[in-house]
């Protein structure tokens, strides 16, 4: 269970590669010009008062202004990313999130902050699918992933089972993004043009039709 230390670390998942992007760091490939990760800390900065990044090499996120600290248990998947961070943080709430979500959004981010109480973990539910990796953790998980890690598993629900776990539901979620945009994650080139889309939509300037 969280202590009543109410700060609040970000730690971003940064060590995949987009196999099915030519092979690239995920968090540097660049949507309309602005690498991922720079999306994501934009919106992960106003809420916490601390930043890690997860990744192989930490050498590469040093000049974001972020703690930048290399996977522990390598080739673990995100289940040892999300150990490795929760061993760096030094919060009792912990917002998890890949470096490839480019719409986050900042107000249900501090949404779910704000109701992280008396549970290990406080993530979203859509369509009967929990979020992992955009949920928040305490460090009080840190045993029962180390376990998890040593019987083998590389599931980051594998451990669930062993804390506790409070889940919002999709109708608390839809108020602040209808569109549930804010879970999406690039993949592919279809995800990439997908989100350029998105993108170039919500820049266009709102125009009022009157009558004819």
């Amino acid at each position: 269970m969280q202590s009543s230390d109410r700060s609040v670390t970000g730690i971003i998942l940064a060590g995949g590669r987009g196999k099915r992007l030519g092979g690239v760091d995920k968090a540097f490939i660049h949507l309309k010009k602005i690498p991922m990760i720079e999306r994501v800390l934009e919106v992960v900065k106003g809420v916490c008062d601390d930043i890690i990044v997860v990744s192989r090499t930490r050498e590469d996120y040093l000049h974001y202004d972020v703690r930048s600290v290399e996977d522990l248990v390598p080739g673990a998947g995100p289940l040892g990313g999300l150990y490795t961070g929760l061993k760096a943080s030094n919060s009792s709430i912990n917002f998890i999130v890949a470096c490839d979500m480019p719409f986050l959004n900042g107000q249900f981010i501090q949404y779910m902050v704000d109701r992280f109480c008396s549970t290990d973990i406080l993530i979203p539910r859509l369509n009967g699918f929990v979020e992992p990796l955009h949920a928040l953790y305490s460090r009080a998980c840190i045993p029962a992933i180390e376990d998890a890690l040593e019987a083998g598993e590389r599931k980051l629900k594998s451990f669930f089972h062993k804390v506790s776990v409070t889940v919002v539901e999709e109708h608390k979620i839809t108020p602040f993004d209808p569109e549930l945009r804010m879970f999406t994650n690039i993949n592919n080139s279809d995800d990439m043009r997908a989100a350029e889309e998105r993108m170039q939509g919500d820049e266009q300037p709102h125009r009022h039709r009157g009558r004819n």
